[in-house]
Parts: structure tokens; C-alpha cells; sequence
């Protein structure tokens, strides 16, 4: 029950953050202004967040750990450039993000520890978790650059093209377990 709680309380901040976008700048929006917008005290934002970079973070990460929209495919890569745009305000300054804890070091962390969790078995011999570990790094850093260069053109190249090409330059590995994936829920379909 108090998970719920927890929740809801960070959903709350996620949308009033994503609201305060539409008429003001994300780095002039203080815990104050959060506080009054969902009728809550600062330490109440403060038990659920470290800062408002960590808030800034925290959106579009949860989105994608709620959905279970992962971004190996060009479907929920799709559905995540969707997002985006649903929230153009926000998303549209993130490129010029910066400061400790910021948005672009803070996903690229998090995305490359999703991708390790799931293409990095135990079992391999410590070269080859190495190679697949940098390999992953550079499709992590280069995802997100692409990402906020694609924010930062006012969302203008077309979304699909976006996800295709995130796909082709998906590791082969990560590939074989994206056609392995896709196997297993055809079979079981």
C-alpha cells in the first residue's frame, strides 16, 4: 500500500513538472513552485526526490521502466519518441540540461545498466563481458545523443526513421536477442 502511495506522490510531481514546461523555462522551475503547483510542502518533494534533476530524470526513465518499453525494438522506440513529442515542452529542454545529476549522464547510466542486466550473461569469459560492455556503452551514449539532437531540432526528423536507425545500430548481439525475443512471443502466440 505504501509503495501506491509513493508512487502516485512522484506521478504527482512528474505531471506538475510536465504542466510547469508549458509557460515556464525547466531551469528557472524551483521545488517551490512544485510544491504550490501540487499543493504539497518541499519536504514532501524531498522524500521522494534528491533535486529536480533527479525529478527531471526520473520522467522519462519511469516511463520507460512502466511501460516496459524497451527500446531494442523500433515499435516501442516509436512508442518512446511518441512520448516525447505528447510532452514537447519538457522533452525540448533537455538538450540544454546541465548541471550535476543532469538528464543526458543520468540516462546514459541508466540505459547502458538495463542493457548489461539483460545482454551480459555470467557466464561469459571476462573479454568478451568487456567487449559487449563497450559496445553497449557506445549505443547507449550515441542513443541519447541522438535523441536530444533530435529535441534540440524541434522534433523535425520523422520518427520512424529515428527508431530504424536506432535499431540498425543496435550491437549484433543485441540483435540475435532481439530476433530470439521476438521468436518466443510468436511461438507462445
Amino acid at each position: 500500500m505504501e509503495l501506491k502511495k509513493v508512487e502516485r506522490t512522484k506521478q504527482m510531481y512528474c505531471g506538475a513538472l510536465l504542466e510547469l514546461c508549458n509557460s515556464k523555462p525547466l531551469r528557472k522551475i524551483t521545488v517551490s513552485d512544485l510544491a504550490r503547483e501540487t499543493g504539497t510542502v518541499r519536504q514532501t518533494f524531498y522524500n521522494n526526490f534528491r533535486d529536480i534533476n533527479d525529478l527531471i530524470s526520473y520522467i522519462p526513465i519511469n516511463y520507460l521502466k512502466t511501460t516496459q518499453a524497451d527500446v531494442l525494438t523500433t515499435e516501442n522506440a516509436c512508442r518512446a519518441y511518441e512520448y516525447a513529442l505528447e510532452h514537447r515542452a519538457f522533452f525540448g529542454q533537455l538538450p540544454t540540461h546541465s548541471g550535476q545529476n543532469n538528464f543526458r549522464e543520468t540516462f546514459i547510466a541508466w540505459l547502458e545498466q538495463a542493457y548489461y542486466d539483460v545482454l551480459i550473461p555470467q557466464d561469459m569469459s571476462e573479454n568478451e563481458k568487456l567487449a559487449r560492455k563497450l559496445r553497449i556503452d557506445f549505443f547507449s551514449i550515441a542513443v541519447t545523443n541522438q535523441f536530444l539532437d533530435w529535441c534540440s531540432s524541434g522534433f523535425a526528423w520523422p520518427i520512424d526513421v529515428l527508431a530504424k536507425a536506432q535499431e540498425a545500430a543496435l550491437p549484433d548481439f543485441a540483435k540475435d536477442a532481439l530476433a530470439s525475443l521476438k521468436s518466443e512471443a510468436a511461438e507462445s502466440a
